[in-house]
């Protein structure tokens, strides 16, 4: 599996996704895609993801992307259209087995490598991105790990209303 992701030759994206992504990336990054139900939101931020992707592997620098979802079940939408991407995408939420904690140091330490042609993914939901219970982010495992990441990063809200 590439370390890189690439739009699928399969996909077909209509007008209004290659302008959002156009548009987006003339702005820098910078902005919301504001689409309706259906539409192709989550294909549409993975590809403007994908380009940002490329364009750090030419610089030779890795790309942390960030995902951030409101409920668990988008968790597993997102994961199956990264990897239709080839995004190797760590998962975290609540109910975190000793697996996906280990997919979570191995994404954030690959992301880290001040070189390199790879990006790594990280979808979470946005109560495990949160500290609960008065943790300072000291004491929460995924907000200690962005703490310490100093590299590219891209984060990705869906569902932001």
């Amino acid at each position: 599996m590439p370390l890189t992701p690439e739009i699928p030759q399969t996909l077909e994206l209509r007008n209004y996704q290659k302008e959002a992504v156009n548009d987006w990336l003339r702005v820098d990054g910078h902005g919301v895609f504001a689409m309706a139900t259906g539409t192709g939101k989550t294909l549409t931020a993975l590809v403007a993801a994908t380009q940002v992707a490329l364009h750090c592997a030419e610089r030779n620098r890795p790309l942390l992307v960030l995902v951030i979802v409101p409920l668990l079940d988008l968790v597993e939408q997102w994961r199956r259209d990264a990897e239709w991407f080839q995004f190797r995408p760590a998962i975290c939420h609540g109910n975190m087995s000793s697996k996906n904690k280990q997919d979570l140091k191995s994404a954030f330490s690959a992301a880290r490598s001040t070189y390199g042609k790879r990006t790594e993914m990280i979808i979470t939901t946005a109560g495990s991105l949160t500290p609960l219970g008065g943790k300072s982010r000291q004491e929460h495992f995924l907000q200690r790990q962005l703490s310490r990441h100093t590299g590219s990063l891209l984060v990705i809200g869906d569902e932001m209303h």
